[in-house]
C-alpha cells in the first residue's frame, strides 16, 4: 500500500468530495475520512479512475467506529469541552465554534465524562 502524508490524504479527501464539500460541511465529516487515512484503514472496495482520484468505499463496521472515535479525539479533546462547560456556552454555540456536527459533541461529552460532571 503506498503511504500518503496528511497533506495528500486532506487533498484527496477534498477532491474526492469536492462536489460535496461547502464551508458549512462540518469538519466532523473531514476528520472521520482523515482518520481512515490516519489509521491505514483499507477501504473494502478502492477504485482509481482516469482522472487519478482515488475512490473509496465503506470500511468494515470496526474501522468506521475507530475512524468516529479519533475524530472526536481530535476534534474536541476533553479538555476543550471542560473548557467550554466552565465557560457556559450553549451547544449550539459549542457545535458553531468547533465546527463538529450535534451527534459528535454529544458523543464526546457524554464518552468523556464531562456531562456527568457538569450535571
Amino acid at each position: 500500500m503506498n503511504r500518503y502524508s496528511c497533506a495528500d490524504a486532506v487533498s484527496s479527501i477534498l477532491r474526492l468530495r469536492r462536489d460535496r464539500v461547502t464551508v458549512r460541511t462540518p469538519r466532523t465529516r473531514l476528520m472521520h475520512e482523515l482518520a481512515h487515512r490516519i489509521r491505514n484503514h483499507e477501504p473494502e472496495e478502492m477504485s482509481i479512475p482516469s482522472e487519478g482520484l482515488m475512490l473509496l468505499k465503506a470500511c468494515d463496521k470496526e474501522q468506521e467506529e475507530e475512524a468516529d472515535w479519533l475524530a472526536g479525539v481530535l476534534l474536541l479533546p476533553r479538555e476543550a469541552l471542560v473548557h467550554v462547560r466552565r465557560q457556559g456556552m450553549s451547544d449550539e454555540d459549542v457545535i458553531a465554534r468547533y465546527g463538529v456536527s450535534k451527534r459528535m459533541y454529544a458523543y464526546r461529552s457524554s464518552m468523556t465524562g464531562v456531562n456527568r460532571q457538569f450535571r
